[in-house]
């Protein structure tokens, strides 16, 4: 009697009818929210490439700092300095550019999803009369995905206060809303009213008309499904009337009958399915396969990437900013979902083949192997000047013998102060504050008589840091071959776009390169990125410094005062990160390590041994390598020495040491006051030859982001707690490398911060580059939703530039660093 009623309860579950067929209108109810949600994914699952990549960018564009700046830059020249100079007045050909990208992207958006939602795929099942919801969700999702960029810009633009520029935006989707609309009218669609589809076949019977094969096999399956609906409304009542009697032998009968009528039922849906296969699982009125406007859009979009890439590789750096790299990432993104809609969706799902995106993740790791093309480059030996690197003690020495005369020499003589700079990464942002406060620095003149730059020792760079540090000592050089000051060289040069070469080439080449299993070094990201800041510099100045060896800026060949001198360019120090140890090494004119080769760090070690420089970019970008923008630089260490005889090594971001440059800066810093000490004890005719009382080091860190503490993350807490520790400890040894600088030094450290956020009210106190002082102001604190902040990508919108230059003028503690060098501070 138990067993009989379990059986009774699983046969009155519907459960087991339910599954003998899918359901078929959209009249047949649905049991659970699940439902529903599993066979809207079945509806949308075609399109899933197309959703994920609209989705992400989007997001990208409503909500990165980053790709918001790059927005709001667009609608300038590539030189914020010439923007300012024209007054700003209009939309450069970049903004029109990005419009009709993100155009060309929704179109093909809409396209793409469209087509996929479109077809009917074979083992996939699907509605015979799909309900109308079905519909409006297939025409709903293509024509959202082919909105959705335009209206994320417009968003964007708003959020910044930019109204103007989103009017054109949101213009354009309604633009693009109309086609849609009316491309609904002239390319052919499978999808048609189900009233219309009724009316065709009473007409077809009335008239004796034959129905077409898919719709006899609509009719024929139509017939056998209403057989299967009759069997289980008979075994539905037979269970109700079962539920009811207390006889035992008739209720065992019942279920008995339930039983049978349920066999039969499955086995209907069963002959059924084998009769008309293809009317059971699709709609015969849906194409399936793609049509031949949608693959001559394919067709057309590879061969548009095809001339884009050639145009990007035969001018790397001029096309690049002149299209801009918001219309690049949408041209490029678009690429991809094209080839993507093809290679992961279309074909897969066609031909029953495994997820393509796993087949193409294996064979990027298997090709991985063979293709790194990320050489560090390297200047030939007829460019490399005959210099010998000298060590860090004797080079302290000669910098003290040049400015013998102005050193005290007695308890009343002024102090001396000499500056050791550590200047934080942080892409163009770190840059553009490094660069333009060394510059107002550089613009003071010291009570001693010299330049401010006969009184920095050392300016250690890290990240963008490195490119501010590198810019400024590349400015001096200008200034003394051409005049220019050294202010209008670093304003002119750092506001350039350089970030338009870089997503060219690794969008458009690199990627490429990625699935190729054997190395293009010519499509090397690497070189876009270098090669904007060599033409922009020889752009803004006629030179070629930034192509020339690093050590040609001390250069006395060429006319350029010498390591040490007084007028010279101060040390410069890259710091970078060793993938191979995890150390950081430095690129420096000096030697800072008493081993050679690998055992000391020096990269002027390798420079030399083989006689072959490094640029001024090359040796800036060092540093800067952080991933996603840079590739890790290789180099082979076979023939070096205290190098393993077949390594070799990468190098990343400085950053990932640590992100402050005081690393670098705490040990000469040591070393510097040691031989002060050693230098003023001597006595020469009966005198010492200073006071190493009066000659003050004042440590500075040039700050372009505060470090932020926040809780760890609660999501895979295990897994992401040890991945977020990882980032946070480069931050962590920033932090402790300024202390440690503090700590040791007899002047407390000057941190000459930047805010990196501003609020609107800021904005209508415009700021040019370096004009008379300015009064300091008291922004208004805005609402939150007001605020901004400068971003870490390779260009700054004008906004990013001015707030910087306003935070310059009004910092306190760069007024403090100036009254020290005016003898009023100590």
């Amino acid at each position: 009697m138990i067993k009989d009623e379990r059986r009774f309860e699983r046969l009155k579950s519907d459960e087991i009818t339910r599954r003998h067929r899918p359901r078929l209108d959209e009249y047949e109810p649905v049991d659970n929210h699940w439902d529903h949600a599993v066979e809207l994914w079945d509806v949308i699952r075609p399109a899933w490439w197309p959703i994920l990549i609209t989705l992400v960018l989007c997001f990208l564009v409503v909500g990165n700092e980053q790709i918001k700046d790059v927005l709001a830059a667009m609608p300038l020249e590539h030189s914020n300095l010439d923007a300012r100079a024209q007054g700003a007045a209009g939309l450069s050909g970049r903004y029109w550019t990005t419009l009709a990208a993100c155009a060309v992207y929704a179109f093909i958006a809409w396209a793409f999803a469209r087509g996929l939602l479109s077809i009917r795929y074979p083992y996939t099942p699907c509605p015979f009369d799909p309900p109308d919801w079905h519909v409006v969700v297939r025409m709903a999702v293509a024509r959202g995905l082919g909105l959705a960029l335009p209206i994320s810009c417009a968003l964007s633009y708003l959020s910044m206060q930019m109204a103007q520029e989103a009017i054109f935006y949101s213009i354009l989707a309604l633009i693009l809303l109309l086609i849609y609309w009316i491309s609904r009218r002239y390319i052919h669609d499978w999808i048609q009213e189900q009233h219309e589809r009724d009316e065709a076949e009473e007409m077809a019977r009335e008239t004796g008309t034959p129905l077409s094969p898919a719709n006899e096999a609509a009719a024929a399956k139509a017939e056998a499904l209403s057989d299967i609906d009759e069997a289980l409304e008979e075994a539905e009542e037979t269970l109700d009337e079962a539920s009811r009697t207390h006889d035992t032998e008739r209720q065992r009968d019942l279920l008995n009958r339930v039983a049978l009528l349920a066999e039969q039922a499955g086995n209907a849906v069963k002959a059924a399915g084998n009769e008309f296969r293809e009317a059971d699982l699709f709609d015969q009125s849906m194409p399936d396969r793609f049509s031949q406007k949608v693959r001559y859009l394919l067709y057309g979009i590879l061969v548009f990437h095809a001339i884009a890439a050639i145009g990007f590789l035969i001018f790397p750096v001029r096309l690049p900013q002149m299209i801009g790299a918001a219309a690049i990432l949408f041209l490029a993104i678009a690429g991809l979902l094209a080839f993507g809609t093809f290679v992961f969706c279309y074909y897969t799902r066609f031909w029953k083949l495994p997820p393509a995106i796993l087949l193409f993740t294996v064979w990027l790791a298997f090709a991985s192997q063979f293709n790194d093309n990320h050489t560090i480059a390297r200047l030939s030996a007829d460019e490399t000047p005959e210099v010998r690197a000298p060590r860090i003690e004797p080079y302290i020495v000669d910098w003290l013998e040049a400015r013998q005369d102005a050193l005290p020499k007695t308890m009343d003589d002024p102090a001396f102060p000499v500056l050791i700079i550590a200047a934080e990464g942080g892409g163009a942002r770190a840059a553009y504050w490094t660069g333009s406060v060394l510059a107002d620095l550089d613009a003071v003149t010291p009570s001693s008589g010299f330049k401010t730059r006969d009184h920095i020792f050392l300016v250690s760079g890290v990240s963008g840091g490195a490119l501010g540090a590198a810019t400024y000592g590349a400015s001096i050089v200008e200034e003394q071959e051409s005049g220019q000051s050294a202010s209008m060289t670093v304003d002119a040069f750092l506001t350039q776009d350089f970030l338009s070469p870089v997503t060219a080439g690794a969008l458009y080449h690199d990627l490429f390169t990625d699935f190729v299993p054997f190395p293009l070094h010519a499509l090397d990201r690497a070189k876009w990125l270098e090669g904007s800041w060599q033409d922009g510099w020889k752009r803004e100045t006629g030179s070629d410094l930034f192509s020339e060896d690093f050590r040609g800026l001390w250069n006395a060949e060429e006319g350029r005062q010498p390591l040490g001198a007084l007028g010279a360019v101060p040390l410069l120090t890259f710091n970078t990160t060793s993938v191979r140890s995890g150390g950081t090494w430095h690129v420096s004119p000096v030697r800072y390590a008493d081993s050679s080769g690998c055992e000391s760090r020096d990269f002027v070690d390798l420079v030399e041994a083989d006689g072959r420089g490094m640029s001024l970019a090359t040796a800036a970008h060092l540093s800067a390598r952080f991933t996603g923008v840079s590739p890790a630089g290789r180099i082979d260490l076979k023939g070096y020495d205290d190098c393993p005889a077949k390594g070799f090594d990468r190098f990343v971001d400085g950053a990932y040491f640590e992100n402050s440059g005081a690393d670098i800066a705490v040990r000469t810093y040591r070393r510097l006051n040691e031989i002060i000490t050693a230098y003023c004890g001597q006595i020469v005719d009966g005198e010492q030859k200073c006071v190493a009382d009066l000659i003050q080091i004042v440590p500075i860190a040039i700050v372009a982001e505060q470090p932020k503490t926040s809780n760890p993350p609660t999501i895979s807490h295990e897994t992401n707690s040890v991945l977020v520790t990882v980032v946070n400890t480069r931050m962590a040894r920033g932090v402790d490398s300024l202390e440690r600088l503090d700590d040791i030094s007899h002047n407390r450290l000057r941190r000459i911060e930047l805010a990196v956020g501003w609020n609107r009210s800021e904005e209508d106190l415009h700021c040019e580059p370096y004009p008379a002082r300015l009064t300091a102001f008291d922004a208004e604190e805005g609402e939150p939703n007001d605020y901004r902040s400068v971003p870490l990508g390779w260009t700054l919108s004008q906004d990013a530039v001015e707030h910087m230059c306003r935070q310059r003028i009004s910092n306190p503690v760069l007024d403090e660093v100036k009254a020290l060098l005016t003898g009023k501070g100590f």
